[in-house]
């Protein structure tokens, strides 16, 4: 019988497809290579396989074979500017709601200026004129929280920087009293863009404090980074990272107010509410960029 001190515990995510989604695909696959499959609880999308060393190896030589450029390991960011580099293609960023959590994002990976050549936040209606040249109209007829908004964003940073990709956010991470929110838009709300030379702009817009969001919610804060868990080699350290996970779940300071996280008026539950969308978002901008390449 096998040791098991001697099994890993591996992260992966299949782009394009939801957790559950991913378990039904592969359930039988990982069976052959006596593997176990369930799912993460960072987020909604990744899967942790347990198993030998190669049983694993066998594993995800297989799925890569089945997903090719699909099947993502590790650090989202790390990830990408490893696909990037490697496809020789540069990446610019123009945030406004996510106000350089995605930039640090990208510039926290070693070897990052081989594909990223550099970023803008862009965080009022002045500086989107002034520095990405969105015109006036967008903003008067579409508003500074629309798709209009965030291709322009987008292509006002790929004309500054030259990258091959540019990637664009705008969205309330906090509540807007200015009256630039006329079509009453809810705190959380956010657009993204990812414009390629070669492609037509693709545009997400989704509310990351929806209830059905929340209800599914885990933090997905990089808990990686913060405790060293990722390509885990004892099942006791993956024991450990879930009850520091659950004592984070409890934490008010890292977590929106699950109930409902903006109706508090205290700064703590703002301050929570706009980070954990900024992450959000960022993450949900990198996963949408590598999908998008994917296919180049």
């Amino acid at each position: 019988m096998q040791d098991d001190m001697t099994r890993q515990i591996v992260s992966f995510e299949i782009l394009g497809f939801e957790q559950q989604s991913t378990i039904q695909i592969l359930t039988s696959q990982a069976s052959k290579f006596n593997v176990s499959l369930s799912c993460s609880r960072d987020n909604d999308y990744e899967i942790v396989a347990i198993g030998s060393g190669v049983d694993l190896e066998l594993f995800f030589q297989e799925l890569q074979s089945l997903f090719g450029e699909r099947l993502l390991h590790g650090d989202l960011a790390h990830f990408l500017i490893h696909k990037l580099t490697q496809k020789s293609l540069t990446i610019c960023v123009s945030e406004s709601c996510t106000g350089g959590v995605l930039s640090s994002l990208l510039t926290s990976v070693q070897g990052a200026s081989n594909a990223y050549k550099g970023g803008i936040v862009a965080y009022s209606i002045e500086s989107k004129k002034q520095i990405l040249g969105v015109q006036d109209f967008v903003f008067k007829d579409f508003g500074v929280y629309s798709e209009e908004c965030v291709k322009a964003m987008a292509k006002g940073a790929m004309d500054i920087f030259g990258a091959d990709i540019a990637i664009a956010t705008s969205g309330l991470a906090s509540e807007d009293t200015s009256g630039h929110n006329f079509l009453n838009l809810p705190i959380g709300y956010v657009f993204t863009c990812v414009l390629c030379k070669s492609m037509l702009p693709v545009v997400i817009s989704q509310n990351y404090l929806s209830k059905d969001a929340l209800d599914s919610y885990t933090p997905s804060f990089n808990l990686e980074r913060l405790y060293g868990f990722k390509n885990y080699q004892n099942p006791q350290d993956f024991s450990d990272f879930r009850e520091k996970d659950s004592n984070i779940r409890e934490s008010n300071h890292l977590k929106p107010n699950l109930q409902n996280p903006i109706q508090q008026n205290s700064s703590s539950t703002l301050i929570s509410s706009r980070i954990f969308i900024q992450q959000e978002a960022s993450l949900f901008a990198l996963r949408l960029v590598l999908n998008t390449i994917s296919n180049l």
